[in-house]
């Protein structure tokens, strides 16, 4: 049924973006770039985000790669956010981004953009964290504090950070 397996592509499609994300989070760079360049094929850009990002930019293949590194860089610097990095170096980073992708012209010049897109975001994530709490951690810390008002439940901040209320039980213990 044609409606299913659209279903099923949109399915695939939030599960990688949940993945990529979660991989920038945690500053995985190998995890990176077997998801965004398995093949060391810049055209690709992996078969997922393949489907899921550059079939919006059918009718403009010159301009798919910079479309797709856009969308990238906006992923990135999210997730970035995310894991706890301050608003000056996400600004810093994706400014500095979005200049090299307008400037883009070949292929190798998209390979470069994905190394610095890929090295900068993680080596800012793990400068931030080194000594400091976890990226599970801070998101909790975030949502404590955008939500005292509220009745918190350690099972809502397990949800949060995405474990367990006992594994986030023993890393707050020893984090905080």
């Amino acid at each position: 049924d044609k409606n299913r397996l659209m279903e099923s592509v949109i399915t695939s499609g939030y599960g990688f973006e949940h993945r990529l994300r979660q991989a920038i989070i945690e500053a995985d760079k190998d995890k990176l770039y077997e998801m965004l360049l398995p093949n060391k094929n810049i055209s690709s850009l992996s078969a997922e985000l393949g489907q899921n990002i550059m079939h919006r930019f059918e009718n403009k293949k010159a301009n798919s790669i910079k479309n797709a590194q856009i969308i990238l860089n906006t992923l990135f610097r999210i997730s970035a956010e995310n894991a706890g990095l301050p608003p000056i170096y996400l600004h810093s980073i994706s400014d500095e981004i979005a200049r090299e992708i307008d400037k883009a012209s070949d292929t190798d010049s998209s390979f470069r953009i994905l190394n610095l897109m890929i090295n900068s975001y993680c080596d800012a994530i793990k400068r931030v964290n080194i000594g400091s709490k976890s990226y599970r951690i801070t998101r909790v810390q975030k949502y404590i504090i955008s939500n005292l008002n509220s009745e918190l439940k350690l099972e809502d901040l397990a949800d949060v950070a995405d474990t367990s209320p006992q594994h986030l039980s023993r890393l707050f213990r020893k984090e905080c």
